[in-house]
């Protein structure tokens, strides 16, 4: 539902800077998908019976929706090289599914694949070939069109139900499955098996791949009427293309979205059995979370959201209408006194200097952790520091000067203000 044709990446800070938590309304579509689109400065919005069009820098609407059609728009895909073209994946009230062609921004559809008695979800554009077109059919499996999505063809159909799909910026496939994850690197001419140690009890309902970073990527287990009660469910992370996956976040992942110039930054729509549904936003790539919520309405939901790129806004949509939140930094009375700005470089091997701020003089702790909170090392303790920027180096080892495995691990900086800032590494051995 994303695609990293991308304007030039934000500033880290933007990455540890505190998020205003205002909601703000700018329609009322009820929408079945939301989709960002950069390059163009647009939000598609697919409804029953078509799409709307939220044009950022002239604050209007483009409404091509008329809800007696009885076709229910599930994705949709942009092209950044022709401003008119969009590709949907439509289904009826019968459920027979299509994909559908516009060239005139949505004015009008040409159904080009029918999928009879089924659901299409997840269609993309290869980033690296805009003619190559993945899709992803429930039931059947993956189809592909090589020119643009005017034709389309069945590639792969495994024995079970499909759900979700992606694409990082080398162009490699990953598509969701009821019982783990695929992986294509030729285009989707031939599949492997991408599931690794991923302890896959529920479909794999959502992928979203970094496309700065090869291999990285994260996959949320759970649909919307899985019980959210299994200990199985939640955010995995892998850093090896499927190999190997931590679990970053607990409970029934509903909704996920990366943003696509700083891919630290992920939203999550959470369901937890012990919890109230939550809509949660990361900086720090899934190290910590907090709940962004703040003043929407109690009656709104969350049926689909977008990490816009263009205007660093996060748009959800529900039955009540859409809304929006600024992700851009915001000073406030309890902004952190410490941040990490980042390692370089990550991976690393054998050694990678960690930089941070204070933005005033305090006694700094800064530590390294396995990602399940265990310390391995400290690299700084009650250090009397200056305000301004600081730089630590950490060659790979634990505090018996042990050197550690190749993995990913965390790294924690406190102040005497209990400020709290957190980042990833990764050492490859």
């Amino acid at each position: 539902m994303r695609r990293g044709f991308l304007l030039p990446t934000l500033c880290l800070m933007l990455a540890t800077a505190a998020y205003a938590q205002h909601w703000n309304p700018v329609g009322n579509a009820d929408a079945r998908c939301t989709v960002a689109d950069p390059v163009h400065a647009r939000v598609y919005f697919g409804l029953t019976g078509g799409i709307r069009i939220y044009d950022i820098p002239g604050n209007s609407w483009t409404n091509h929706d008329d809800p007696d059609l009885g076709l229910y728009f599930l994705d949709i895909a942009w092209r950044p090289d022709d401003a008119q073209r969009l590709l949907s994946a439509q289904y009826t009230a019968y459920f027979d599914a299509y994909i559908g062609v516009s060239e005139d921004l949505g004015a009008t559809w040409d159904l080009r694949y029918c999928a009879s008695q089924e659901t299409i979800l997840d269609i993309e554009h290869d980033p690296t070939n805009l003619e190559r077109c993945f899709a992803i059919v429930i039931g059947w499996g993956i189809v592909r069109s090589l020119d643009g999505g005017d034709s389309w063809d069945l590639i792969y159909s495994p024995q079970e139900w499909m759900y979700s799909l992606d694409i990082d910026g080398v162009g490699t496939v990953y598509a969701g499955t009821e019982i783990g994850i695929l992986r294509s690197d030729d285009g989707g001419d031939s599949w492997s098996d991408a599931t690794g140690d991923l302890p896959v009890v529920e479909p794999v309902g959502h992928l979203a791949t970094d496309p700065s970073q090869p291999g990285h990527l994260y996959a949320g287990l759970g649909w919307s009427f899985v019980d959210p009660c299994s200990e199985a469910l939640g955010l995995f992370e892998s850093f090896d293309g499927g190999a190997h996956w931590t679990k970053i976040l607990e409970g029934r992942i509903d909704n996920l979205d990366l943003h696509p110039e700083a891919p630290w930054i992920l939203v999550a729509d959470r369901c937890h059995p012990e919890e109230e549904s939550s809509l949660l936003l990361s900086r720090d790539g899934g190290a910590t979370w907090q709940d962004i919520r703040g003043d929407l309405p109690e009656y709104a939901s969350v049926e689909s959201l977008a990490l816009s790129a263009y205007d660093d806004r996060l748009y959800i949509s529900g039955y009540e209408g859409t809304f929006t939140m600024d992700l851009t930094p915001t000073q406030v009375e309890n902004e952190p006194l410490a941040r990490l700005l980042g390692s370089c470089p990550n991976p690393f091997n054998p050694k990678t200097t960690i930089r941070f701020a204070l933005a005033e003089a305090g006694v700094v702790e800064l530590a390294v952790y396995t990602l399940g909170g265990r310390r391995l090392a400290t690299l700084l303790e009650a250090a009397p520091l200056p305000a301004g920027e600081h730089a630590v180096t950490w060659n790979g080892q634990d505090d018996g000067g042990r050197s550690l495995a190749s993995g990913v691990y965390l790294c924690r900086l406190r102040t005497n203000d209990a400020s709290r800032s957190s980042l990833k590494v990764t050492l490859l051995r």
